[in-house]
């Protein structure tokens, strides 16, 4: 709804009683501050590392030791660290976790009532099928679990 009329001019706001004057915004280059920020985490970083190694007596206690001792404590500590990680294989035995987690699935707690337990895992059917019905889930049956199994 238009509230003007054809012959209205919108007037300039007067500002001269403000005591303000008037100025624009300046182009300017921005500043590369990536190796400014960088240095300050890692300097930041090692403050707390030391200031934690100050608290939990660290540091005291490789200074109270020999110097010997305490270098071959922390090449014994930094070895590890150096090697790289070495790739993890499942074995045969954990056949039942990885056809567990190879695929989604719905779970139900058996109660031993065998009652119960038909109504629950009918249910967990029919969720599962809705599911896949409604939405993007590609689950599996679902699967009972038994306490402390």
């Amino acid at each position: 709804m238009n509230t003007l009329a054809a012959a209205d001019r919108i007037a300039p706001l007067d500002t001269s009683g403000l005591r303000a004057r008037r100025a624009s915004y300046t182009n300017s280059e921005p500043r590369d501050l990536r190796g400014i920020l960088l240095s300050a985490s890692l300097a930041l970083f090692l403050i707390d590392a030391v200031i934690v190694a100050l608290l939990g007596a660290g540091i005291a206690a490789l200074l109270r030791r020999r110097a010997a001792p305490a270098a071959l404590a922390l090449a014994l500590i930094l070895l590890p660290l150096m090697a790289g990680p070495s790739p993890v294989r499942a074995d045969g035995t954990d056949d039942f976790a990885l056809k567990a987690t190879s695929q989604t699935r719905l779970a139900y707690v058996v109660t031993g009532n065998a009652d119960v337990d038909s109504i629950v895992k009918a249910g967990m059917a029919g969720l599962t099928l809705f599911l896949a019905q409604r939405t993007a889930l590609e689950a599996g049956d679902p699967r009972r679990h038994r306490p402390g199994a």
